[in-house]
Formats: structure tokens, sequence, C-alpha cells
């Protein structure tokens, strides 16, 4: 099931009985700033969100409405809502929201607001805050099998909105890695270059029309590698999670290889460490540094790889190879590891010979469990 949920409070206008999003800024109000708080747990995910309204024109009322939607395996005119729950307050007091759904066709996709009137006095301001509690949305990119989302809107308020923060934290069990992308109205995605403390991943936006399509795509990885992700930068867009180790400049990837790996992974990682303390590595994530071919491409015993100029001849489970027609016993035999999203197998080989063979520098600092490679 692939569900979505869109969610922000937007300025809605009322017209015979039917909601509809201004299509224009509302004249008086303006969202100063919003906070997006989301926990991310074994099950589901929580997310609160903290307004600040001003009216910088004289008394009015404002009807708020917090759009949800959702696509996929659910039904185009639901009859209630798809979250676990939800709840606003206004100025820390619980106000009382209707659950209404827009008509939509049969796409796959449905519209529904949380409305509630708000009143403001003349320059008055106003706290609103929004939980709700919703399960994962489900993700087709390679290994990252849940994602999360939310919807900035604030172009339905007055001027631009001074600061939007978005947290994300978490606190379901386990490492993961992340792929944070957000699109702007009529703007084309980007990536989302998170600040990483602890378990939370945070970013700001100051000064901006707060119209954008955000979501972030997450699954389950060993501890043995995170990468970073540079702004603007769509090759590489996974961003670090608790343990992670920033990535130096230029044609170099820094790895934590801290321990034994499991025989499948959601996603199978660059290194990891072999029994006897060898560290192990994926022979495709070194195609950043040079063309990198196997045959066959699923090999079951018997394999040759073509690293750049490169050729190395291994079976699987023995220690003997043949590397540029030169015999040689790697420090432990090549294996594979099968990544369980697609059932694919990936090859291993030991990383120190394999990487002085063919001219690859390489560093390795055991104290730190970091190994560094490159050109």
């Amino acid at each position: 099931m692939v569900l979505r949920k869109k969610k922000n409070d937007s300025a809605i206008s009322g017209v015979g009985g039917s909601l509809t999003l201004m299509r224009s800024e509302h004249s008086s109000v303006r969202m100063v700033r919003e906070n997006i708080q989301m926990n991310l747990g074994p099950k589901d995910y929580e997310v609160t969100v903290d307004f600040v309204f001003t009216n910088d024109g004289p008394a009015t009322v404002a009807l708020m409405g917090f759009p949800e939607s959702g696509t996929g395996d659910v039904p185009s005119n639901p009859k209630q809502s798809g979250m676990k729950g939800f709840t606003t307050w206004v100025d820390g007091v619980p106000t009382k929201t209707v659950w209404t759904p827009v008509k939509s066709d049969d796409s796959g996709t449905y519209l529904a607001h949380w409305v509630k009137e708000v009143k403001f006095g003349a320059g008055q301001s106003r706290k609103i805050r929004v939980r709700y509690r919703s399960g994962y949305g489900g993700s087709a990119t390679n290994g990252l099998r849940h994602f999360v989302s939310y919807d900035f809107t604030g172009a339905n308020w007055k001027g631009t909105v001074d600061e939007s923060t978005l947290s994300v934290t978490f606190q379901r069990p386990g490492s993961f890695i992340a792929a944070g992308t957000i699109r702007p109205a009529g703007g084309e995605s980007g990536a989302v270059a998170f600040v990483q403390k602890g378990a939370t991943l945070r970013k700001t936006w100051k000064d901006w029309e707060a119209q954008a399509d955000f979501m972030m795509a997450f699954g389950a990885a060993p501890a043995t590698w995170r990468t970073t992700v540079a702004p603007g930068d769509m090759e590489d867009t996974e961003a670090p999670i608790p343990g992670s180790v920033i990535l130096p400049a230029g044609k170099t990837r820094t790895v934590v290889v801290p321990g034994p790996a499991p025989t499948s992974y959601d996603w199978c990682p660059p290194v990891f460490t072999a029994t006897g303390g060898v560290p192990m590595v994926a022979v495709r994530s070194l195609g950043w540094l040079a063309e990198t071919k196997l045959t066959p491409e699923d090999p079951t015993r018997d394999v040759k790889v073509t690293f750049g100029t490169h050729t190395g001849v291994f079976r699987l489970g023995d220690r003997v190879a043949t590397l540029d027609g030169k015999k040689i016993v790697l420090s432990a035999a090549p294996r594979l590891l099968k990544e369980s999203i697609n059932d694919e197998g990936v090859l291993y080989v030991p990383l120190m010979p394999f990487a002085s063979l063919i001219g690859l520098k390489l560093e390795l600092l055991p104290g730190d469990h970091l190994a560094r490679v490159s050109q």
C-alpha cells in the first residue's frame, strides 16, 4: 500500500457549503513561523506543528483547513480520515475541528480538510498547534521502504513566512539511511541538506514563500555505513543518521566497519567486517572510482571483475584468486550478501589487498573503525 498524507494549516474559503483552498493570499493574516517536529516510531509517526499567525488588519475570522490526502490502496472518497489521530489547539486551548472530505474522482487519491474557525482581533497574534499520528507511506525507492511527507502551504497567507523549521527524530530502534527531497511550487525537486544532532535531522528555511512538498524516504541499514548529501546533489541523497561519518570532499568515501554483517539487508553496505576482522568491500560500491563490471552479473560461483583497466577472477568461498593474471591468496574468501528488497546478490572481496593491488589509496583507522579509500 502506498499512503501519503499531506498536512499543513492552510487558509480556505467557504462558498455555498463547499470548501476550497484560497487561490490568493489572505488579506491580513500572516503566518509568521512554523515549527514541524516529526517523531518516527517503530510502527507509525507522530507530527506536532506549532504555528504563529499575526493579523495585520482589523478584527477578522479566519477559516483554517488542515489538508489531508491519501493515494494508493485507499478509497477515492473515504467516509473517515485515514490518520490514527488528530488534535488541534488555539493558544493552548483544545479546539473542535470538522473533518470535511472533498469529492474526488476515481484516480485513487482523496482530499479532505480538518476545518476550524479562528478569531483574530486587530493586530492580534495567535498560536496554533496541530498534532496527528499516521502510518508510514510505502516507498518504491530501492532499499528505502517507508516515507513521511509534509506540505508547506504558506502561500495562502499574507506575505512570506519568516521561518519554517523541520525536525525529524528517529525514535524507532535500528539504524537507517534516509533521502529527503523538497519540491517548491513550480520548481524542481532538490535534496534537503539536513543538520544532524544526535538522532534528529533539522532544516530551517527563512523568509520564503513556504509553498513546497517535502518527502523523506528511509529504510533499515547496517551500522557499517552512512553518507551525507551536498545541497542540490541528487545523485547521492542519503542523509546521515546517528553515528554517521561526514564524507571528505572529492572522490573519497569514509565508511564505518565496526562488526560482522548478517546474511541479508534491505540494502547492502559498501563495507562490513568479516570473521577475523577483515574489512570486506562491495565491488559495486567502487563504481564511483572507476567503471566496474561483473561477469556474470548475478554470480553463483566463479566471477570475473573488471575494474577500470584491472581484471580479477574470484571464486566464492575460495581465498585463491587471480588479479591481472597473477595468482594471489586473499585474507578472506569472496562472498555474497543478499539484498532482501530485491533478492540481489552483492559481491564482497577483502578491502585491504584488493585496494592496494588495483592502485587505490587506503587508510585504515582501527581505533575509529574507519577505512578511507580514494584514487
